[in-house]
């Protein structure tokens, strides 16, 4: 049970993720899109991604369905949006979307396909989508992980893994000093197939990949 505050409706601690630190994502997105490029930031939370990026020169717009997340986005000039990312239609184009916080990894393939639906309609025709997913080798093995990433401590484990392979779930607990907080995540392991499959539905074409890892993949309008 989370130790108090609000919780977004994934599941995730508004407090926990306001207080995580981007880590090298921003860096990564900002040496993969042009100097400047506009940013459309899907599902951006409490904007973990999005102030970096707008530090670095961006223009940048934040989509998140939960209030409280955008209320933690403090950065001059980003603008915020309250909604819901798979039904998105702001009429206009950006220079890079990006769909981070492993959205490409719902449990539902058909959310996944909608969710690079809003990519793609939100792209300019010479743009670039960068989205996030979690290693597919790293899912399948399965391997409890503790580790302190800033002020919190990330704790994952009790992995279930499907007989298929295909998807697992699994148990994060986030501590912050004396106070803890636990996450249940069920998702689907996409494999580099599987985000063929659906960028091609939706008019995509994964172009590479921004880590050694795989997790950040770059993908281009067909």
């Amino acid at each position: 049970m989370p130790d108090g505050g609000a919780i977004a409706p994934d599941g995730s601690p508004v407090e926990v993720f306001r207080t995580l630190p981007p880590s090298g994502a921003p860096r990564l997105v900002h040496d993969a899109v042009p100097i400047g490029a506009s940013i459309l930031d899907l599902g951006c939370g409490a904007g973990r991604l999005a102030e970096p990026l707008a530090r670095m020169g961006h223009k940048v717009t934040a989509v998140d369905v939960s209030p409280e997340m955008l209320a933690c986005i403090g950065q001059a000039g980003i603008e915020t949006v309250e909604a819901d990312v798979a039904g998105l239609e702001l009429g206009r184009t950006f220079g890079a979307v990006v769909l981070a916080s492993y959205l490409v990894n719902h449990p539902d393939p058909v959310m996944a396909v909608r969710f690079l639906a809003t990519c793609r309609r939100h792209v300019e025709s010479g743009g670039v989508v960068l989205a996030q997913r979690y290693d597919p080798l790293w899912a399948v093995e399965a391997v409890p992980d503790r580790a302190p990433t800033g002020d919190v401590v990330v704790s994952v484990g009790d992995f279930v893994v499907s007989a298929a392979k295909d998807r697992f779930a699994a148990a994060v607990t986030y501590a912050i000093g004396g106070r803890t907080w636990r996450q249940r995540i069920d998702a689907r392991i996409v494999g580099d197939d599987d985000l063929d499959r659906a960028a091609t539905e939706v008019g995509l074409i994964v172009d590479g990949w921004l880590d050694e890892h795989r997790t950040w993949a770059c993908l281009r309008p067909r």
